[in-house]
């Protein structure tokens, strides 16, 4: 029952906060050039392995389903919110991890990377088949990572290096923060989310990965892509917003407190 509200509240919290909107990178980078009549593309790789608890099969045993970016309005303080998932031309299967290829259309402004989803197979984690929550394993990356788009241009913002390892700190997040009666403790425990945390690294790859991005995608050839990178990942910050968000993956990680959540948007007390 408290599943069945929670999800009600993500609903109304969705509606209530602000716009978000999904995008199809298949569709963005497959024609013969992309629209940047007022918009700008952002590229940016992840590369994601367990080391706690291996995958048997690197980008299908568990895989990234979402990256989100916010923006907010600076005059009204609307927030919209933007859902990158990676389709079958953006994973890249490698020896132990599984490389994720971001190209992200965006009208041009601030934005901030907020977080990034991780689902599992159901079960002991290796089942036959993926399936609907909450049954499946599922882990929330905190990001908080600030960049802006520019009009016109094809920005590389850098390489993501995320690698979930043992939990060793009573402190440190753990991989999942939704909270146990959301997605059941068994199937995280086995994933290696409920006793594993995020170890995150952005690295600068400009020179090796811009080529290999237009060699993915023919589009980029045409374009002169611009170096630039994220600042450092701040674990601090992520943190804060994990914290302040209590399990909410909707909560906009411009909330600086917890006073600053809208009751309306989030019951923290599910």
């Amino acid at each position: 029952m408290r599943s069945i509200t929670f999800c009600i509240v993500c609903f109304v919290a969705t509606v209530l906060s602000g716009c978000s909107a999904v995008h199809n990178m298949g569709k963005d980078t497959g024609g013969s050039s992309l629209n940047l009549d007022g918009y700008g593309m952002l590229l940016m790789s992840i590369e994601f392995s367990n080391e706690f608890r291996p995958q048997k099969i690197a980008g299908v045993d568990q895989k990234i389903t979402r990256l989100v970016l916010e923006t907010k309005d600076k005059q009204t303080g609307k927030i919209t919110t933007h859902n990158f998932r990676p389709d079958e031309s953006s994973v890249f299967v490698n020896d132990g991890y599984a490389k994720y290829a971001f190209r992200m259309l965006l009208s041009e402004g601030d934005y901030r990377l907020r977080l990034a989803s991780v689902v599992g197979r159901y079960g002991l984690g290796y089942g036959p088949m993926f399936m609907p929550a909450p049954v499946q394993p599922f882990a929330t990356l905190p990001l908080i990572l600030d960049t802006t788009v520019k009009n016109g241009e094809v920005d590389y913002i850098g390489n993501l290096s995320v690698i979930i390892k043992e939990r060793t700190e009573d402190d440190e997040l753990r991989a999942t923060i939704m909270p146990s009666y959301i997605i059941p403790q068994p199937v995280n425990f086995v994933a290696g989310f409920q006793t594993g945390t995020f170890k995150v690294q952005v690295t600068d790859k400009f020179d090796r990965e811009v080529d290999w991005y237009k060699e993915q995608y023919p589009v980029l050839q045409s374009y002169n892509i611009v170096k630039a990178i994220l600042p450092p990942y701040n674990y601090e910050t992520a943190k804060q917003w994990a914290e302040i968000a209590g399990g909410s993956m909707i909560q906009s990680s411009y909330a600086e407190s917890v006073s600053d959540v809208n009751p309306k948007n989030y019951d923290r007390t599910l």
